[in-house]
């Protein structure tokens, strides 16, 4: 289930200082006006012949964000539960084109350009510097994201750096990541390390304090309708902060991940239908199997994320 408050920030995109090219810009040809979602878990055993489902929960689609543009632009975002009750607004603010503040009721996002690109993004809870995201590059691609908590405010952990995009829901390995995530001490680091095959990220490793993961993607050859957004509240899943950043700086959809760490590797599929070059809805699976020398049991989760553009 989603649990916002182990959703870190991870991305909102750019620009107090000089001028921007396409880093920090967001106008896709189809303008997303609702996001939906819907999720299943089940727990299934093997009698020998079939698998037999022992429990099941669903929880039924639901509109989680709608999207408000001033012509060109993405003007606000406003989130909603499973129950329909209002959660939250995040409001962008630009310079010329691009980015400069996602904004909501207890902080913002400051994105800062040099030389045109993306150099860092600074999370204030209230008037209190919080965090800090320093961008490098290699050439025009990013190719790593530092996140420093410098200041142990709670507010840090419970805004999402904009993510809210394809469902991409980790259910095995999250309790790792909010423990390492949790109570921060001081200054704590974080740092998302990317390779690119053309305009898609092909692997990321993401590393804490405490844990260290690889993960690593295929991709479809469709448009991902959050390309540039470089908000990842937007992006919603339960613990986004592996993805989110490789999702919204992939210009495709992602067809398939495996994660891997110190302790396991498990995979994630993708399933997409269409409308023309823009995806519809997208369904994440993840199953694990377990087994001891009598039985056998299947975990499967699934988020379905649905499109109105």
């Amino acid at each position: 289930m989603r649990n916002w408050k182990f959703l870190v920030s991870i991305i909102a995109i750019c620009a107090v200082l000089v001028s921007c090219n396409k880093e920090g810009q967001f106008n896709p040809k189809k303008k997303i006006s609702k996001i939906s979602y819907s999720e299943m878990e089940k727990d299934e055993f093997w009698d020998g012949i079939s698998w037999i489902t022992e429990e099941e929960e669903l929880i039924p689609a639901y509109v989680g964000q709608v999207w408000n543009w001033n012509g060109k632009k993405l003007e606000s975002i406003d989130y909603y539960d499973e129950d329909g009750m209002f959660v939250a607004t995040d409001n962008f603010s630009y310079n010329g084109k691009c980015l400069s503040t996602i904004s909501w009721s207890t902080g913002r996002y400051d994105f800062i350009y040099e030389k045109g690109k993306l150099s860092s993004i600074e999370y204030y809870y209230g008037d209190t510097k919080s965090a800090v995201y320093d961008i490098t590059h290699d050439g025009k691609k990013i190719s790593k994201i530092t996140y420093t908590v410098i200041n142990s405010v709670r507010g840090a952990e419970i805004h999402p750096l904009p993510s809210c995009i394809l469902g991409l829901n980790l259910p095995t390995p999250k309790s790792k990541h909010s423990d390492a995530l949790a109570d921060p001490k001081g200054s704590t680091t974080y740092e998302f390390a990317f390779e690119w095959n053309g305009n898609n990220v092909s692997n990321m490793v993401y590393t804490t304090p405490l844990y260290s993961a690889r993960y690593s993607y295929t991709y479809d050859n469709k448009l991902n309708p959050f390309y540039g957004l470089w908000n990842e509240e937007a992006v919603e899943g339960e613990f986004d902060i592996e993805t989110g950043f490789s999702i919204l700086m992939s210009k495709n959809n992602i067809a398939h991940c495996t994660v891997t760490d110190e302790d396991e590797s498990f995979d994630l599929d993708y399933t997409y239908t269409y409308q023309g070059n823009y995806p519809t809805s997208a369904t994440m699976t993840y199953t694990e199997l377990d087994e001891d020398d009598v039985e056998m049991y299947r975990y499967t989760y699934s988020a379905t994320t649905m499109f109105e553009y």
